[in-house]
Parts: structure tokens; C-alpha cells; sequence
């Protein structure tokens, strides 16, 4: 029978009954109790800390001006500036994306800050998830999984994807395809056969499938996701029964169905049309480039995007890589050596290595659709935003190897450190345009496309002569390159030097006469000259090319205005407000176009409508006051003079008296 309390005691001690000494109850010390608090939370305390190292060396961009393909995508976009959210508008080519400027711009105009707080935000999530599929791919190794997030989300790489704004792209795309990965991980590899276990599993895979689209959908470097999830399938998933290699396809086909109807709309229709791959590719290129040349180039590029991996120094935004014009070279050679030595290691050791096998085949298939064949720009470091990944397993395996867990933490915590500083100095530098765009020039020196960024940058500071200087070099490196007459022609312009722009314009159009810029600062150019017939053609050039153009519509409307045919300048005022609906100056001269065609009630419309918009347009504020008071609307002008006098505006005086 068991015994218990003191007679128990007694009979184990012997004849003789003693009290029972107490231990001494030694107090934790506050470290301990840290530490055992931080045990029972790790999850949230690992992924707040995440957070933190995440958004520090990122709080130096909210001032980060726009940058390049920032204005063509964001600030001169009329899709952006009033997208309607329907079902076409998403679907339009990166149409999420393109959704998710248009909130930006809504919410806080063209401050650049806003659309900077919202890339940060997609880059936390994403390294969030890689935290979450590294726990799973490693088996649940906290500290490991921890390292190899936190590396994801310092790496001085990752900073054209975040800082530069229209890479939301970029970030929003990867955000999805780890996603996918992360819930078809999970929907692959969970155990338990009970009804719930089965319903999380089929709530993953559709979870996976929802966002391997969406990926797809923001930008289409993602179709490569079905492949991707084949490596997972190959690697990670454990098959039961006869390991048929057709039997792994089954739950990847439905991932082809996204990138299939990608490659239709953006490359079938268009090529069943008539146009040329190298043109849908890289619609900006002057230059045919094979998709051959194209990868033979890509050899060379992707050993600077490894050495950049290990050695993130010596960045550049733009390369101006050159594509190569011989093929069989000793450089192309060894390039391509070198690539095919590590997919052949990647092979050999995937029983051995797995991780690190993975890691190098994740890194050339996420790279494989803008360094193959597809003729793209040879250059950009944001494309190495979701390959990274593929660094980071191979990085966490090799640390994992290490026997000492103190020097895995002492390694993992010194290369943060560094590549965190180095993020802070790459973002510091893209806070200043002028300094960001010299550091890139003295290691590109023969670049046109940053001699004419330098140039603007130096033209908005005030140094017109230097600007001036070097779009005259980048003319001479590239005497075809049109954004370097425009941006000459522009500089001109604004000094109201208008036969120097004419001169240079046009020697621009004689090599891109179809340029719609060039054609735009013409028409300008020709109008502030008085010469509306010129200024008229080249405006209506550029609306052949690229009917869309609110500003054109409203340069147009504004010709016909100053020649007096009101009822020409209408329509064009009016159609320039259905492409941008929120242009106060486009809406003060459709009111004035009306006004002069005795249409004064609708030109009041158009009055309210531009205080609205703008509350500071005096000029508007000035019509609404005299037309409300003529057509009897004498409280709707009593506050239009209030709002003009705040103003400071000295024409308020001519109302004195006009109301009681």
C-alpha cells in the first residue's frame, strides 16, 4: 500500500524522526525571468523582433524622392490617379499593383512618404513569411530560422525592391509567391488524417493556389512558381507508395493555369498581331537584342549577382550592362562553366546537402525568367528580391553545420550587423539624388541614361550649366537616346530660351520621331512662341501615339482658348477631365470655355468642382464669386470671398460692397 507525508519519511530515514530540512528558495534572477518569459512567447517575441531589425535600416527612406520609373508608372499615370477598382482594371498587365499606388495616391496625393511607409509594410510581410517557411523547411529551428529571416531582411540588396517605389512590384509579387510556397509547404507536409487536419490541408492548398495567382497577376517573373513548387514536391514532400515523377505534377497543374493566361495575353496575342518579343519585352529598347544574345549576356550578370550576395558593395541603380555581339568568347565560356558546375553540384549533392542543394536550384529558377531568353534590361538588382531566398538556405545550412552555437550566434550576428549598416548607407544614398546618381556614374562611367538622371538631379538644385553638360554627354555616348534631348529641351524651356529648345527638340526627332516626349516639349516649345499651328501638330502627334495624355488634351484646349475658338477648347478641356477628373487648371478653363460660350450655370459646376480639388486656386475662387453673384447664389459667394481673402488675394477688395 503507498505511503505518504511524514510516516512515509520517517520510514525511509530510519528509527530516528527528524524534521525535513527545506531547500533554500533561490530568487531568479531578472535575466532568467527574461529569458523564461521570452520561452513561453518566442513566436511573438521572435517575430516583433524580426519587425524591429526589418524596419530599421529602412527609417531613412520616407523622404526618398521619386526616382525614373516612378513618374511613368506613378506620378504622370492617369491610371493611378483614378483608377476605378472594376474587374477590367485589375486585370490590366500588374493591375494589383498599379491598385495599390492608386490607394497611395488617394490618400495622401504624390508625397512620396506614404507610398515609402507601404513598400516597407510589404517588405515586413515578407520577411515574416520567409521566417515561417524557414521554421518549416528547417523543422521547426528557431534560432536558425530566426538568422536566416532577419539576413532576408538586411541584405543591402533587397533595397532597390523597397526603396525604390514603383518595385512595390517587385516586393508585392514576392510577398504572394512565398505565400504560395508557405501554404503549399503546409498543405503538403501536415500530418494527421482526422477531419479537421484534412480541412486545414485543403484550406492551405487553396490559400497557395489563391496567391500563386496573385503573384502572377502583380508581376509575371512569378510564373515561374509551378516549377518552384516541383522543386518543393522533389525535396521536402515525403510521397507514399511508388515515387512516380508524373504523380508530383497532379497538385502543381492547377499552379499553370495563372502563368498560362499570363503568356497568352502578353505574349501570344501580341506576337499573333504581328509584334516582336524583343519589342514586348523591352518596349523602351532602341536596340534588337536576340533572346540568344540575351542569355549569353545573362552569363556574366548572374556571377555579379552572386558576387553581390556574398559581397553586397559596389552597388549600382543603373549598369548600362552591355549585351554581348560575340557569342563564343573565353569570358562567355567560363560564365556559363561556372553556372553549369553549380546545378551539377546542386544535383549530385541533394541526398547529402539537401538544403544547400535547394538553395541553388531555388536561386537560378526564381532568376529564370528575366536571365534567360526574354530580352530585358541585363542589369537590375530588384530582380533579386525572391532569389535571395534561395542565398539564405544556403547560408542558414552552412551555419547550422557550425558545431558551436555560440559562434553561430557571434557569425550571424556580426554579418546582420554589417549588411544592416551597409542598408542604412544604400538607403542613405538614395535620400540624395545628386550623390546617388554620381556614386552610379563613377561606376558606370559611360552610361547616357545616368549622365541625363545626374543632369536632372543637378538641373532641380539649381546647376543648369552642369545639367547642361551632361545631357551634352550622353548624347555623344548615345546620340539615339531621346531622354537626353528632352530633358535638354526641358532645361530650355524652363529658362524660356525657346529657339535653343526648338533646335535641340527637333535634332532629337531626327532620330526618334515617333518619341512622345520629344513631340510633347515641341509642341510646348512651339506654343509659347505664338506658332499654335506647329504647336498643334506635335500635340496631335503625341495623341496618335498615346491617346490617354490628359495633359496634351488640356495643351491642345489651351491653343484653341488663346485663338478664341471656345467651343474646340471645350471639348478638349473636357476630354483631359475625363482622363484626369481632379485637375484644378483643367477645370477653371473648361469653366472659362463654357462662360465664353454663355453656358454659366455649367460653368459654375466646373468652378465648385475646382475649389474642391484645390481650395487654394484663387483664380477659380475669383470666377465662382462673379458668377455666383450673377446668377443670385449670394451665400455660396459670401464664402468664396471668405476663402478668397484668407488667401491674401488684393482682387477680393473689387467685391467690397457687393453683399449686405
Amino acid at each position: 500500500m503507498p505511503c505518504c507525508g511524514r510516516s512515509c519519511t520517517a520510514k525511509l530515514r530510519g528509527p530516528t524522526r527528524t524534521r525535513a530540512r527545506k531547500m533554500p528558495l533561490h530568487k531568479a534572477s531578472p535575466g532568467a525571468r527574461l529569458m523564461a518569459w521570452c520561452r513561453q512567447r518566442q513566436p511573438a517575441v521572435f517575430g516583433s523582433l524580426l519587425i524591429l531589425v526589418t524596419i530599421l535600416p529602412y527609417l531613412n527612406t520616407f523622404e526618398v524622392p521619386w526616382y525614373f520609373d516612378d513618374v511613368g508608372n506613378i506620378v504622370e499615370n492617369p491610371l493611378v490617379h483614378n483608377f476605378s477598382g472594376t474587374a477590367r482594371d485589375f486585370f490590366l498587365s500588374r493591375g494589383i499593383a498599379l491598385y495599390s499606388f492608386s490607394l497611395n495616391y488617394r490618400w495622401g496625393g504624390l508625397d512620396p512618404a506614404g507610398y515609402h511607409v507601404v513598400n516597407l509594410a510589404v517588405h515586413v510581410l515578407c520577411v515574416l513569411l520567409v521566417w515561417r517557411l524557414l521554421a518549416r523547411l528547417l523543422g521547426q529551428e528557431s534560432l536558425l530560422s530566426l538568422a536566416g529571416a532577419a539576413l532576408f531582411a538586411v541584405h543591402p540588396l533587397q533595397t532597390q525592391a523597397v526603396t525604390y517605389v514603383v518595385q512595390r512590384m517587385t516586393s508585392l509579387s514576392g510577398l504572394f509567391f512565398f505565400a504560395a510556397v508557405y501554404f503549399y509547404v503546409k498543405a503538403r507536409t501536415a500530418s494527421g488524417q482526422e477531419g479537421i487536419a484534412v480541412a486545414w490541408r485543403r484550406v492551405s492548398y487553396l490559400l497557395a493556389l489563391f496567391c500563386g495567382g496573385l503573384a502572377v497577376a502583380v508581376k509575371q517573373n512569378a510564373a515561374i512558381l509551378p516549377l518552384v513548387l516541383l522543386l518543393v514536391e522533389h525535396y521536402f514532400v515525403v510521397q507514399s507508395g511508388p515515387r512516380r515523377f508524373p504523380a508530383r505534377w497532379l497538385p502543381v497543374l492547377p499552379f499553370l493555369f495563372a502563368p498560362l493566361l499570363v503568356a497568352l495575353h502578353d505574349v501570344v496575342l501580341p506576337l499573333s498581331a504581328g509584334a516582336e518579343l524583343w519589342k514586348i519585352a523591352n518596349p523602351t529598347s532602341y536596340r534588337q537584342i536576340s533572346g540568344f544574345e540575351y542569355l549569353v549576356t545573362e552569363f556574366s550578370v548572374v556571377w555579379i549577382y552572386i558576387r553581390l550576395l556574398f559581397a553586397p558593395v559596389g552597388q549600382v541603380f543603373d549598369y548600362a550592362y552591355p549585351v554581348v555581339d560575340k557569342i563564343l568568347t573565353w569570358k562567355n565560356v567560363l560564365a556559363f562553366s561556372g553556372h553549369a558546375c553549380l546545378l551539377a553540384g546542386a544535383a549530385l549533392t541533394r541526398r547529402r546537402l539537401p538544403l544547400i542543394s535547394f538553395g541553388i536550384l531555388w536561386f537560378y529558377t526564381t532568376l529564370a525568367v528575366e536571365s534567360t531568353f526574354i530580352p530585358l534590361d541585363p542589369y537590375n538588382e530588384h530582380r533579386l528580391y525572391v532569389p535571395l531566398f534561395g542565398f539564405v538556405l544556403i547560408m542558414t545550412a552552412l551555419l547550422r553545420r557550425l558545431a558551436s552555437r555560440k559562434a553561430q550566434v557571434w557569425l550571424a550576428s556580426g554579418v546582420l550587423a554589417l549588411f544592416m549598416v551597409l542598408t542604412v548607407q544604400r538607403n542613405a544614398l538614395w535620400a540624395a539624388p545628386a550623390a546617388f546618381f554620381e556614386d552610379n556614374l563613377k561606376k558606370s562611367p559611360k552610361n547616357a541614361r545616368v549622365m541625363v538622371m545626374l543632369g536632372n538631379a543637378y538641373a532641380k538644385q539649381g546647376r543648369a550649366g552642369e545639367a547642361q553638360q551632361l545631357y551634352e554627354r550622353a548624347m555623344q555616348v548615345d546620340p539615339t537616346f531621346d531622354v537626353a534631348y528632352t530633358a535638354m529641351g526641358k532645361l530650355f524651356i524652363e529658362s524660356q530660351d525657346y529657339d535653343q529648345a526648338l533646335s535641340v527638340l527637333l535634332k532629337g526627332t531626327d532620330y526618334n520621331p515617333d518619341s512622345v516626349r520629344l513631340n510633347e516639349l515641341l509642341g510646348i516649345a512651339y506654343g509659347q512662341k505664338g506658332d499654335y499651328l506647329l504647336a498643334l501638330r506635335h500635340f496631335n502627334r503625341v495623341l496618335m501615339l498615346k491617346p490617354d495624355k490628359a495633359n496634351i488634351h488640356f495643351n491642345v484646349g489651351m491653343i484653341y482658348f488663346w485663338r478664341g475658338e471656345d467651343q474646340e477648347a471645350a471639348g478638349y478641356f473636357g476630354q483631359a477631365l475625363k482622363l484626369d477628373p481632379d485637375n484644378d487648371n483643367a477645370l477653371f478653363y473648361y469653366a472659362s470655355a463654357l462662360f465664353a460660350l454663355g453656358e454659366k450655370a455649367r460653368a459654375l459646376d466646373a468652378l465648385r468642382a475646382a475649389v474642391k480639388v484645390n481650395p487654394g486656386n484663387a483664380n477659380a475662387l475669383y470666377g465662382q464669386i462673379s458668377l455666383a453673384l450673377e446668377l443670385g447664389f449670394r451665400q455660396e459667394a459670401g464664402d468664396a470671398i471668405s476663402a478668397l481673402r484668407r488667401l491674401g488675394d488684393p482682387r477680393v477688395q473689387e467685391f467690397d460692397g457687393r453683399l449686405p
